[in-house]
């Protein structure tokens, strides 16, 4: 139960980063994005590490019981899944961030205001176990 805990904790910390970062630098964070996906030896290098990392968080955390460590395990297999996927179709994050300007939802600040926030309410029940010794 303590790697559940440890990762626990990693994801929080995680997704409150993202989360804040959304809420406070909404045009700032979607430029960086596009800026990424514009550059293949960065869409390969971050492919690489996410596909690394999700590797290593199947092999610690390989889980299927039916409690709240279910979510970290799904967690790492999206990661394994998003590290795979962008290695094998390197245009997709290019693509996906080209997604926003056709419709204008990802252009209004609002969206990030409101994505943002689920990520960090999502986190409020791991608050304790991050705060936890």
């Amino acid at each position: 139960m303590s790697v559940s805990i440890t990762l626990s904790r990693i994801f929080t910390i995680y997704f409150l980063t993202i989360a804040i970062l959304m809420i406070i630098r909404p045009h700032g964070f979607r430029k960086q994005m596009q800026g990424l996906a514009e550059q293949p030896a960065v869409v390969t290098l971050a492919s690489t590490i996410t596909l690394i990392l999700g590797s290593t968080l199947i092999v610690l955390h390989n889980r299927w019981n039916a409690n709240w460590t279910l979510v970290i395990t799904v967690l790492a297999w999206l990661t394994f899944i998003k590290g795979f996927s962008y290695l094998l179709f390197p245009d997709l994050p290019k693509y996906i961030c080209s997604l926003p300007t056709k419709n204008h939802l990802f252009d209004n600040p609002c969206y990030y205001y409101s994505t943002g926030r689920l990520p960090a309410l999502s986190c409020v029940y791991n608050l304790e176990l991050l705060l936890k010794p």
